[in-house]
């Protein structure tokens, strides 16, 4: 797990979580309010702060607001920004192509294919691809432009392709294109690349795209994955948070609240080096990570409700009366001891993958809101 030069000692934190790439998500959050969208300070000195600092909610540091009174709780902010890179890491560019002889200049330097004078042509190799000689160490190398290179009846991804976005179960497509179960998986992650590959090639210019007005939907789906050990039976429940131009139909991302590049051991092991658990959550190096101590005290606290024969408006009072119960109102994951965490990979908060989205939506519709303030 690679530290960042931002991790928070466990002796000393700053009153407010610090605003990071320009991400400030501790201000408070009533519209109507003078202090909407105006940060707390780092000082607590009376009269020069907007802010009342309360922090004896178990470990959850609050916020209150002195002209509305509205509470709030703080939120990570490195979280959120970890959130984000998640969520476009798929926009960034292409790896250049160079030298990939790391005594190099050209590799050290990153100078690409193309660059005069770098390199030359050097044939091609037995598959058709591109071989150029580097310049500075006389070394050849080439690059695969085919993406269904080693690939054999590389024709069937067609099929599969269709038979998955039509929701034929797994066991029938298996059976249909004639693959085997393995196959079938590799050409899953190969699809999956594919599908982010061409997105991403349009999608980088939505940044640049002059919109004048969108009207969007959001909407957010739970996700049950049932249990791959016999002797512990326990589901895995993830969520996923989609935004959908209301016109179009397009969908300009579905998130879910897991991160499958983290391994939780590793992770595990850095939050006890660094005593991350005695820390309150908003000033935690991992806040957005569900960790499997705070999973097993969220699963306690659970109470079952019982299933009862009442009407719409009753439901949607109880479920407000439920949220306002929470330690964290902002917090929609709502653990129960028939719920585990995955198996790999580590699973987010769901407010800090909800935080991410809106600021993923923010970065790639710039312009469309750069537009609108012209419209104002």
């Amino acid at each position: 797990m690679q530290k960042k030069s931002s991790v928070i000692s466990p002796q000393n934190h700053p009153r407010i979580p610090p605003e990071l790439d320009g991400i400030q998500v501790n201000h408070c959050k009533s519209p109507v309010c003078p202090n909407y969208g105006v940060a707390a300070g780092q000082t607590s000195v009376r009269g020069s702060n907007s802010y009342i600092l309360d922090s004896r909610n178990k470990g959850i540091s609050c916020c209150i607001c002195t002209s509305c009174g509205v509470e709030f709780p703080l939120k990570s902010n490195i979280g959120i920004t970890e959130e984000v890179e998640r969520m476009a890491s798929y926009l960034l560019p292409p790896d250049v192509v160079c030298c990939r002889n790391d005594a190099c200049a050209n590799h050290t330097n990153q100078v690409p294919v193309g660059t005069v004078g770098a390199y030359a042509s050097f044939g091609k190799t037995a598959i058709g691809n591109s071989r150029w000689r580097c310049s500075v160490c006389g070394k050849t190398f080439s690059q695969n432009t085919k993406s269904t290179a080693r690939q054999r009846e590389h024709h069937k991804n067609k099929t599969i392709f269709k038979l998955l976005v039509n929701k034929m179960p797994v066991r029938r497509i298996i059976e249909v294109a004639d693959i085997h179960p393995k196959t079938f998986y590799q050409r899953l992650d190969f699809l999956h690349r594919q599908c982010q590959v061409f997105a991403a090639h349009r999608e980088r210019a939505l940044a640049n795209l002059p919109i004048r007005r969108l009207y969007l939907g959001v909407d957010r789906q739970d996700y049950l994955v049932n249990w791959l050990v016999r002797k512990d039976k326990r589901n895995i429940q993830l969520s996923a948070i989609t935004t959908v131009d209301n016109e179009h139909g397009y969908c300009f991302g579905m998130h879910l609240n897991f991160d499958p590049s983290l391994d939780s051991e590793v992770v595990q092991a850095e939050v006890e080096a660094n005593g991350d658990l005695g820390l309150p959550y908003p000033h935690r190096r991992f806040a957005r990570l569900w960790l499997n101590a705070d999973h097993d005290l969220a699963s306690e606290k659970s109470v079952a409700t019982r299933r009862r024969k009442i009407g719409l408006p009753t439901r949607i009072d109880e479920a407000y009366a439920a949220a306002l119960q929470r330690d964290d109102i902002e917090s929609p994951d709502e653990p129960s001891p028939v719920d585990r965490l995955p198996e790999y990979g580590m699973q987010t908060h769901g407010e800090y993958t909800m935080y991410g989205h809106f600021f993923f939506l923010k970065r790639n519709l710039s312009m469309t809101l750069r537009h609108r303030d012209a419209l104002i």
